[in-house]
């Protein structure tokens, strides 16, 4: 029993010593290799979902960046499509303002040359109907008035008397005499006719005229109607 005892405690410390301790120890450092691996493993996860974090971080970031980017896109298409329009309506109205101004232009235009031309074409007919319608009654009317403007004449002188139509022999002398005794005894009257006075009379004197006929006036209308 004592051989056995003895030889069991030889085996306990052979076992202790060669095998218990070197397995105890090669546990130990499973162990701590494993734990170092679990840390690392952790340590590892831990960066991955820091990384992961960063990667979201700024994933939303570039999101929120391409919709403020279209956002601004979208506000800088509707600032154009404005601009463009404003211009476009601005355009249009000076158009419009162009041509109506151009209308009424060329409505001014049309309306004065129509005036002109009724307004001649009345002196027209009225220097047609006024010849028609002339008389010596006229133009003795006309010498009539015309005579109460005449002062003696301080020489001889030829006077001419101007009118239309021609007087007959006897208002011709009538007015000779009338005239000689207005002007003096040296004028010298010498009657002529020109259609062109259309009715009325003219009296040339060496140094003034006198004129009251309708060619005169229809002269001036034609005048005033251009």
């Amino acid at each position: 029993m004592a051989l056995q005892v003895g030889n069991f405690l030889v085996l306990v410390w052979l076992l202790q010593r060669f095998l218990y301790r070197p397995v105890a120890a090669l546990i130990e450092r499973r162990r701590a290799a494993t734990d170092q691996a679990f840390a690392e493993a952790e340590a590892a996860r831990a960066a991955a979902e820091r990384e992961g974090e960063t990667l979201r971080a700024a994933r939303a970031a570039l999101a929120g960046e391409r919709e403020a980017l279209l956002t601004e896109a979208a506000a800088e298409g509707l600032r154009q499509r404005e601009s463009i329009l404003d211009q476009a309506r601005r355009d249009a109205e000076a158009y419009l303002t162009r041509a109506r101004t151009s209308l009424a232009e060329a409505r001014d235009a049309v309306v004065a040359t129509l005036k002109r031309e009724a307004e001649a074409l009345a002196v027209d007919m009225a220097a047609a109907i006024l010849r028609q319608a002339s008389s010596p009654a006229v133009a003795e009317a006309a010498l009539e008035t015309l005579s109460g403007r005449l002062v003696p004449l301080t020489g001889p002188a030829t006077v001419a008397v101007v009118t239309a139509p021609a007087l007959d022999e006897a208002a011709r002398d009538r007015w000779s005499r009338r005239l000689t005794a207005l002007l003096g005894p040296e004028a010298v009257i010498a009657f002529t006719t020109d259609p062109a006075l259309i009715a009325g009379a003219r009296i040339l004197l060496p140094t003034r005229h006198f004129s009251l006929h309708w060619a005169e006036a229809l002269a001036g209308a034609r005048g005033e109607a251009g």
